[in-house]
C-alpha cells in the first residue's frame, strides 16, 4: 500500500486514455512469457490450446504458412499494414512471419539504429516519434503494429544511471520503498506513459480523414 501511495498519479496518460476508452479481455492464450506467443494470439485470435505442438513457438508455424490476422484483415480493407520493431528483423523469423501474417512493411533495427536509446535499447519516446512521422506521411489509412524494446531484459544493476532515474522519476527515485531494479522498471513504465501521450497529442493535433485509435497490450511481466 505504501508503494502504491508513493506512486500517486504516476501514469496520467494511461489513466486518461483508459477512462475514455475500453478495457477488453485479453485472449487467454496471450498470457505468459515468450513475447511471440502474445503477439501471435493478439494478431490472430488463435488460442494456445488450439496450436498443438506449435504452442511453444507459434511463429515456427507462421514462418511456414500464410495465416489470417488483423494485419491481413486491414490490408484487405485498403490499409497500409506496417510493423515497427527496433530489433533484429530475423529474430524469431519475424521477417518471414510478418509477411505471412499480412504485413506489407517491416521497419526493424536496420532502419532505426540512429534513434536515441534509453538503457540498452531504443527509447519508447523516440519510437513514438518515428510512428508519428510515418503516419503523417502515409496517405492511406494505416494499421501500425509496434513492438517496443526499451523495457526488455536483461535487468542488470547498471542498466540505467542514477541521473537517468532521477530525470525520469524525480523525487520518487530517492524513495526507500523501492529497490534498484524496481526503480528501473518504474522509469521505463513512466516513459511508456510518455510515449502514449506523444501518440495521443499527435493524433489530436491533426485533422485527418480517418479516425485514429490506440490499442495497447503487454506481453508479460519483466523478469526482475
Amino acid at each position: 500500500k505504501e508503494q502504491c501511495a508513493a506512486l500517486g498519479d504516476f501514469l496520467p496518460n494511461w489513466d486518461r486514455l483508459k477512462a475514455k476508452g475500453h478495457v477488453l479481455p485479453t485472449p487467454e492464450g496471450a498470457y505468459g512469457a515468450y513475447t511471440i506467443r502474445s503477439e501471435f494470439t493478439m494478431l490472430t485470435g488463435v488460442q494456445r490450446e488450439d496450436l498443438g505442438p506449435w504452442a511453444f513457438n507459434p511463429y515456427l508455424l507462421a514462418a511456414k504458412h500464410r495465416i489470417w490476422s488483423l494485419a491481413r484483415f486491414f490490408s484487405q480493407l485498403g490499409y497500409t499494414t506496417v510493423c515497427i520493431h527496433p530489433y533484429d528483423k530475423t529474430f524469431y523469423q519475424r521477417d518471414t512471419v510478418l509477411q505471412n501474417l499480412g504485413f506489407q512493411q517491416f521497419i526493424a533495427i536496420d532502419g532505426l539504429r540512429h534513434l536515441v536509446h534509453f538503457g540498452p535499447y531504443v527509447s519508447d519516446i523516440a519510437l513514438a516519434e518515428v510512428v508519428n512521422e510515418y503516419l503523417a506521411k502515409e496517405l492511406n489509412p494505416v494499421f501500425c503494429f509496434i513492438i517496443t524494446m526499451e523495457s526488455h531484459g536483461p535487468w542488470l544493476e547498471d542498466r540505467l544511471s542514477g541521473e537517468q532515474l532521477s530525470r525520469t522519476l524525480g523525487a520518487l527515485a530517492n524513495s526507500p520503498l523501492f529497490r534498484l531494479k524496481e526503480y528501473m522498471y518504474l522509469a521505463h513504465l513512466k516513459r511508456m506513459d510518455n510515449m502514449l501521450g506523444l501518440l495521443e497529442n499527435s493524433f489530436n493535433a491533426k485533422s485527418v480523414a480517418h479516425r485514429r485509435s490506440v490499442w495497447m497490450y503487454g506481453d508479460h511481466l519483466p523478469f526482475l
